[in-house]
């Protein structure tokens, strides 16, 4: 994300933070004083000028830092989390399997090839993946809870 990005990701946010509750989310959990600093901004772009609680300014340092850390919140990727707030699919940390990868196999044993076969054809995979790994995403034992919601990692 770029500064012009979050220029006019703050200025909507500040016009109207209902019709952008996934940013206002983020700048919500930021700690002080970045959360102060980012109202400050918000309030700054809106009035087309800068705003500050204090009537001076903050030190542009301080600024850089607080925009730094929002752009690093809003770009975190998105993980899949299942009913019970569990990370699963692919954003699970041991995950080795793409959802790709998956799907693949699937289409493998639908073609009507066998466990040892899909293995090898996946050899591409860091490490490889086992006849048994096969025949558990086949049988749904593996990767059998979908993501019903998704936050930021």
């Amino acid at each position: 994300m770029t500064d012009t990005e979050l220029d006019a990701a703050l200025l909507g946010w500040h016009r109207d933070p209902a019709a952008q509750q996934g940013l206002d989310a983020h700048i919500r959990r930021l700690g002080e004083p970045h959360r102060s600093i980012i109202f400050a901004e918000a309030r700054g772009l809106g009035a087309g000028a800068a705003v500050f609680r204090s009537g001076r300014a903050p030190n542009p340092a301080a600024v850089a830092v607080a925009r730094a850390v929002l752009i690093q919140r809003l770009e975190r990727p998105l993980v899949g989390l299942s009913e019970t707030g569990q990370r699963v699919g692919e954003t699970h940390h041991r995950a080795k399997l793409t959802e790709a990868d998956i799907e693949q196999i699937l289409a493998l044993h639908a073609a009507g090839l066998g466990y040892r076969r899909i293995a090898a054809k996946l050899d591409d995979i860091a490490g490889g993946i086992s006849r048994g790994t096969v025949r558990d995403v086949i049988k749904l034992r593996r990767r059998c809870v979908t993501a019903v919601r998704f936050r930021r990692g």
